[in-house]
């Protein structure tokens, strides 16, 4: 209990001041948010002018730190918090270091003054108002908002056959799916950067996510929401530092190891699959089954989707066991009737969610 009283009172003070200086920044460079930067700015002054040490105090408190001799103290062994997706990560993140060392303040001082007990309990009560205050607009332009969809369609040209692909997309989307990845094999760069900036255009005036297959370069250029990246391609760390935070990155995983490291490494979202064998990308499969949804339900904190030969038949078996977004190619865009397709199967996944529910009340 040496200088217990000094010591947290010093590293918790810097630990709030620090998280506050994290969450004033966001708003100020992050969202240009004037309002939320100011009331931060407010509490961070009002925490050090009432609750920082002065004087003889000041000095007891830095002669009582001993950060050397500290046994919380990182060190190479220590293992490190994981990757931020984005910034809501990292808002979400600093309330809570913010709103843990006004407790550990505030029950402190309850030792040796209990003034000073209250304010710490006053600023941390108005961080609860202020987190609850810019949450939905954060969380609309988080990644996490993002994945906000049951059904993601896939683009094929070929599988679209003579009509085009905005007309399948558009469709698809006047159907229900909430998410439209772009997957361009074969046009040469510029058609590809025509072809993402129109249906950039067309998602964004529709409402729905829009991701670009493989070309980090591209979804950049046409600002889209993400892009998805399979085990061959750019590798996540690459990617996650030349996307600067501004995409969504998905990694197409296709066993437990992968989809743990991808979720370590900062994906946005993680893809199980193939889980039925297809032949959408004309080269042998191997399915990795239903099993492997069954297992990483459980585990994956990151928001996952699913693929590889789903349909309105067997969609049901991979909702319940676990996944809540279901991506598919040829049973949208191959439909005659695209919309409809898109009906049917966001009807079939939210069905199959409502008896998931079921089985887990009984």
């Amino acid at each position: 209990m040496r200088h217990f009283v000094e010591r947290n009172l010093d590293a918790s003070l810097n630990r709030v001041a620090e998280g506050l200086r994290a969450l004033m920044d966001l708003f100020r460079y992050g969202h240009d948010d004037g309002d939320a930067a100011a009331r931060l700015k407010a509490l961070r002054h009002e925490l050090i002018r009432e609750l920082a040490p002065t004087g003889a105090s000041a000095a007891a408190w830095l002669e009582a730190r001993d950060s050397q001799a500290d046994v919380g103290r990182p060190s190479e062994s220590t293992s490190h918090h994981g990757a931020y997706r984005d910034e809501l990560d990292l808002f979400e993140a600093n309330c809570r270091r913010v709103q843990e060392g006004l407790r550990s303040i505030e029950e402190t001082y309850r030792l040796t003054d209990l003034p000073k007990a209250r304010i710490s309990e006053n600023l941390r009560y108005r961080l609860y108002d202020l987190e609850k205050a810019v949450f939905p607009a954060l969380l609309a332009r988080s990644h996490r908002g993002k994945m906000n969809f049951d059904l993601y369609v896939v683009t094929d040209r070929k599988i679209a056959g003579d009509r085009t692909l905005a007309w399948v997309v558009r469709e698809a989307i006047r159907g229900g799916a909430g998410c439209i990845q772009l997957r361009e094999k074969s046009a040469d760069i510029r058609a590809f950067l025509a072809l993402a900036g129109e249906l950039r255009r067309l998602t964004r005036e529709e409402g729905v996510t829009f991701i670009i297959n493989d070309s980090l370069e591209v979804a950049l250029e046409v600002e889209a929401d993400g892009v998805h990246l399979g085990q061959e391609d750019l590798p996540l760390e690459v990617a996650r530092r030349l996307a600067g935070g501004r995409l969504l990155i998905g990694i197409s995983t296709h066993n437990k190891e992968q989809a743990l490291s991808a979720e370590a490494g900062g994906a946005g979202y993680i893809n199980l699959g193939p889980l039925f064998p297809t032949e959408t990308k004309g080269v042998p499969v191997t399915p990795v089954s239903v099993e492997l949804v069954r297992e990483m339900a459980p585990v994956l904190k990151v928001p996952f989707t699913t693929m590889g030969g789903i349909h309105l038949e067997n969609v049901a078996d991979v909702v319940l066991a676990g996944a809540d977004r279901v991506a598919v190619v040829s049973e949208v865009m191959g439909a005659p009737d695209p919309r409809e397709a898109a009906k049917r199967m966001v009807a079939a996944i939210r069905e199959a969610k409502e008896m998931r529910e079921e089985n887990r009340e009984r």
